[in-house]
C-alpha cells in the first residue's frame, strides 16, 4: 500500500492537491512480504505527480537448529534437508508462508530426545531445538555359579565375589569381565574354574550359569602281606562318586598290594 500525506490527510489512492502543497510518500508492505521502493519520498506539488514503487517481495527469515550432541535433527524445507551439528547451529533462509517437517534421531546408544516442534509454515524467525538425548540403559545380568565364586567387573570397577545371580542396570557402551575362581578342593573331587568372559553392552546381557569342573580325586589303597592265610580284595564303584575301577587280580592271595 501506498500512502500520500498531503494537506494533513491520507491518500491511498488519486487525489486533488493545490500547486504548493508538501506531500510525503509512505509504503506499507501486505503480511509476509518487504515493501518496494517508492520513486519518490517528499516534495511539493508544483505539477502532476504520479507516485509508484518497485515490487513487494515476499519476506524471508532465518531458521535456525540449534547445535545438538548424540543426536540429529533433521528439517525439510522446499525439497533440501538440513540437519544440525555438534559443533555450530545450522542455519538457512526460509520464506514466509512456506512449510517444513523436523525429525530427531538419536546416536548409537542413546534416545533422541524431544523436538520443540516437528512442522509449521514460515510466518517469522523460527528456532528449532530438542530435549538433549540420554544414553540407553541395559540389565547384565549374571547366572549363579556351582563349586565357584566369580568377581564381576563392570565399567573398571569390580563387585565382590559371589557365586549368586547377580543382575546390574548400565549405560549403552559398559565394558564387562567376569574371572571366576573355582572352590577350594574336597575329600572327594578337586574343581576347575570356568573360563573367563568378557565383552561390551550394546543390549541386555546374560551371562548364563557356569559350574566348575569337578574331577574325582584318587587314592592309594594298601593292603600288607599276611602269613598262614590268604585274602580276597573285593572292590565295588560308589554309587555317590562314580569314577574308574583300577585294574586288580580279585583272586585269593597272601601278597601285599597297593592300588
Amino acid at each position: 500500500t501506498i500512502t500520500v500525506t498531503c494537506g494533513g490527510k491520507d491518500y491511498t489512492s488519486t487525489f486533488s492537491a493545490l500547486a504548493g502543497s508538501q506531500y510525503t510518500v509512505k509504503v506499507t508492505p501486505n503480511t509476509g512480504y518487504t515493501a518496494g521502493t517508492p520513486n519518490v519520498t517528499s516534495g511539493y506539488v508544483n505539477s502532476n505527480i504520479s507516485i509508484s514503487a518497485t515490487a513487494a517481495t515476499k519476506a524471508t527469515y532465518v531458521f535456525t537448529i540449534n547445535k545438538t550432541s548424540n543426536q540429529t535433527i533433521t528439517v525439510t524445507y522446499g525439497g533440501t534437508t538440513y540437519k544440525s551439528t555438534a559443533s555450530a547451529n545450522t542455519t538457512f533462509t526460509a520464506t514466509y508462508g512456506e512449510k517444513w517437517t523436523a525429525t530427531i534421531a538419536g546416536a548409537t546408544g542413546y534416545n533422541p530426545g524431544t523436538l520443540s516442534a516437528t512442522s509449521g509454515t514460515i510466518t517469522g524467525a523460527v528456532t528449532l531445538s530438542a530435549t538433549e538425548a540420554t544414553i540407553k540403559t541395559f540389565t547384565l545380568s549374571f547366572g549363579a555359579t556351582t563349586n565357584q565364586t566369580y568377581v564381576a567387573t563392570i565399567g573398571g570397577t569390580a563387585k565382590a565375589a559371589t557365586s549368586n545371580a547377580t543382575s546390574y542396570t548400565v549405560n549403552y557402551g559398559t565394558s564387562y569381565s567376569v574371572a571366576y575362581t573355582a572352590a577350594s578342593a574336597s575329600a572327594a573331587y578337586t574343581y576347575t574354574a570356568s573360563g573367563a568372559v568378557s565383552g561390551t553392552v550394546t543390549s541386555n546381557v546374560s551371562v548364563p550359569a557356569k559350574s566348575a569342573t569337578a574331577t574325582l580325586r584318587y587314592y592309594t589303597l594298601s593292603i600288607g602281606a599276611v602269613t598262614d592265610q590268604t585274602y580276597t580284595l573285593t572292590l565295588t564303584k560308589s554309587s555317590t562318586y562314580g569314577g574308574t575301577l583300577p585294574s586288580y587280580t580279585s583272586t585269593a592271595t597272601s601278597a601285599a598290594q597297593s592300588l
